[in-house]
């Protein structure tokens, strides 16, 4: 300051030092001093950074502010011209620093925060100026496009550095009150970056499987793989991997009104997908060896009204094998031993509910067979049955259905007589008026029996079978199956899960069961037993069709690219959530990168954009420029014009309220860095 004007203001404020005056808050002998020359001939990059190690840092935000209680100084025009058009040189430097670095390897993008560029690679000096400079490591020369993969000297990858948003750009992002980083705002990012890791490990491990189901595909088009995929014990180790679990996330925004309206994408869980795959796979095999049963006995074929107890068995049946063959779970209940222990039990039960069941009917057989037999003889009890409906009835429901012990034998009981006469003469009604015309129907029937001294042995030796009954053990039908004449096995159909065109033959026990044993089971039962008898049989196998680990590859690649397309479904929908969120983000990490320039790359730019300002003092800059002075709405607008004059990277059209955020930024920043040098030091603070 010099000349007229100068003296003038001297004058006029006799108590302002115009000379440099060193902080209070520097002790003496601490350190040594230095000599400052005029501020207009004063170069910033030339401090030493001794001097700085004794300036508080500027992330306190502590701003100096003039004593008057009013931001208030005369200033003339010409000087307020002149300030306006430094401070927009200053802060259209100042609005394009770039806070954020990001390093380029081929196509993979790393963010190198603040100090990040020199320490990416491990290396001396030279290496992480390569980095800094956008050469390659390898060759030492210069990248030629930003996004090639290769070097053009020595085909090897390059480094480049690639510049973040410029700090208007990141500004302009969280203009609106409500896109500021709050402390409710980083804790919905931090719980939405959870949810994107489990993302992106769901899209890895589901990508990871279909490749190598497709790599077997391809082996097995060359005859050197069956085409089976097999699971590796690795991926069973760990519980809590991300293909094991799934998650629930909300959809877009804009698709729902309300949150109980919408939708849900289910993420993860490509081993539970491929148990339930399997599953259905396994339900539809036992369904259609359940009707092998149905068909191969003839008792099975009509309707039975508790066919939800045999859906109920067979669905839980199916999760068995799924268990095993998948593999998905390392825990016993994948062993072979349990899933045996599982069969014989539910055998057990079923036969535990008809055990009470078989000794009731065994002794109603035991009663309508010695009716059969009064009524087939001459005793004086033929009457009393004959004269009896409902004992006629039983008598005649007996020979529709006889019981096991009157089918066997050498010469069965429907051999020597004809029931169906016999059951006819017994319930019909209308032919016979009183009990002696029915007695000599009967007669007359008997009389035409092959031998009737043998028809009455017959019926008193059953009734004697009967009576020795014992209820047979629960897992009977796996003994059986071994002494099972060939003629009655049933040819199982191979399972679907895996590429194996084996017949699997069960052989059954219908002529043992039906001739020579009681099981008191009802139809539901019996097929229950069957299909648990079945899956005994194939365990024992020496040649399994639940071999564990075994699944069709293109099951896998179905499978696998399903869960993959849900997770990148939820991907794209985190990132719509997240964009948002992350504006503030973006302006609080340059913001904090800005404040803390003495120790990171923008250092030197920092100073570039102070310079302009090196002829005004703070206190000249606070009355013109602070957004609370009385002089800042008459020099706001044209601030602000000149500003986006001097700017390369312009503000968005419409965004005037970028003068007062840079300002409430910048200020403090010109207020740290005097204090460092020891001028323009005030008495009084104010916080931003």
């Amino acid at each position: 300051m010099s000349g007229s004007r100068g003296r003038a203001l001297a004058a006029h404020w006799p108590q302002r030092r115009l000379e440099a005056r060193a902080p209070t808050h520097v002790q003496k002998n601490s350190a040594p001093r230095l000599r400052l020359a005029p501020a207009r001939y004063y170069d910033w990059r030339r401090i030493d950074s001794a001097n700085r190690a004794h300036v508080p840092s500027m992330a306190q935000n502590q701003l100096w502010v003039p004593y008057d209680g009013e931001l208030s100084w005369p200033i003339n025009e010409p000087k307020r011209q002149a300030a306006v058009d430094c401070m927009a040189r200053a802060l259209s430097r100042f609005l394009a620093l770039r806070s954020r670095l990001y390093l380029r390897r081929g196509m993979l993008v790393v963010d190198a925060d603040a100090d990040g560029a020199a320490s990416a690679i491990e290396g001396q000096h030279e290496s992480q100026q390569s980095i800094l400079s956008g050469l390659c490591a390898a060759c030492r020369r210069r990248a030629a496009i930003v996004g090639h993969t290769l070097c053009a000297t020595c085909r090897s990858t390059p480094l480049v550095l690639m510049p973040g948003p410029t700090l208007v750009e990141s500004m302009y992002s969280c203009s609106h009150p409500k896109l500021l980083l709050t402390h409710e705002t980083a804790q919905t990012i931090s719980r939405l970056f959870k949810k994107q890791s489990f993302v992106f490990e769901t899209m890895r491990q589901s990508k990871a499987f279909e490749m190598m189901a497709l790599g077997v595909l391809d082996d097995s088009t060359s005859d050197i793989s069956d085409g089976n995929f097999f699971f590796d014990d690795s991926w069973t180790a760990n519980p809590h991997s991300p293909f094991l679990g799934t998650m629930r996330y909300p959809s877009r925004v804009h698709e729902a009104s309300r949150r109980d309206e919408r939708n849900h994408v289910k993420v993860g869980g490509i081993g539970l997908r491929l148990r339930a795959h399997v599953v259905s796979l396994a339900t539809n095999w036992l369904r259609r060896v359940d009707d092998l049963h149905r068909v191969a006995f003839a008792k099975l074929a009509m309707t039975s009204s508790s066919d939800a107890d045999v859906q109920f068995t067979i669905d839980f049946f199916a999760d068995l094998i799924a268990r095993r063959v998948t593999r998905t779970e390392s825990d016993d209940m994948t062993s072979p031993k349990f899933e045996v222990t599982t069969l014989e039990a539910e055998s057990e039960k079923r036969f535990v509910h008809a055990r009470q069941r078989a000794t009731a009917e065994v002794r109603r057989d035991i009663l309508r067979m010695i009716d059969l037999r009064d009524t087939l003889s001459d005793a004086e009890e033929r009457i009393l049955v004959l004269e009896s409906y409902s004992r006629r009835l039983a008598v005649a429901e007996l020979l529709r259905s006889p019981p096991p012990e009157l089918r066997a034998g050498k010469l069965p009981f429907a051999s020597m007589i004809d029931v169906a006469l016999l059951s006819e003469t017994l319930t019909c009604t209308d032919r016979f008026a009183t009990a002696a015309e029915r007695d000599a129907a009967i007669r007359e029937i008997v009389a035409q029996a092959l031998n009737p001294a043998c028809l009455l042995a017959s019926i008193q030796e059953s009734i004697d079978a009967a009576n020795c009954w014992r209820h047979p053990r629960s897992f009977f039908l796996a003994i059986v199956q071994k002494h099972t004449p060939a003629s009655t096995a049933i040819s199982v159909p191979p399972p679907p899960w895996a590429n194996t065109h084996d017949d699997w033959v069960y052989r059954t026990a219908e002529a043992w069961m039906r001739g020579r044993q009681r099981t008191g089971l009802d139809l539901t039962s019996l097929r229950i037993v069957l299909l648990s008898s079945m899956l005994i049989e194939m365990l024992a196998s020496e040649r399994s069709p639940f071999e564990p680990g075994v699944l069709k590859a293109e099951h896998i690649v179905s499978v696998a690219g399903s869960v993959y397309q849900c997770a990148s479904s939820a991907s794209k929908a985190l990132c719509e959530q997240l964009r948002p969120l992350l504006a503030g983000v973006e302006y609080a990490q340059a913001r904090t990168a800005v404040l803390q320039s003495q120790c990171n790359h923008l250092d030197t730019e920092m100073q570039h954009a102070l310079c302009p300002l090196s002829n005004f003092s703070i206190r000249d800059l606070m009355t013109c420029f602070w957004p609370g002075a009385p002089l800042f709405s008459a020099l706001a607008h044209a601030l602000g014009r000149r500003t986006k004059e001097c700017m390369v990277v312009k503000p968005e059209p419409g965004y005037e309220e970028f003068v007062q955020t840079s300002l409430a930024l910048f200020l403090p920043i010109i207020s740290s860095s005097r204090l460092a040098l020891g001028v323009d030091k005030l008495t009084t603070t104010m916080h931003e």
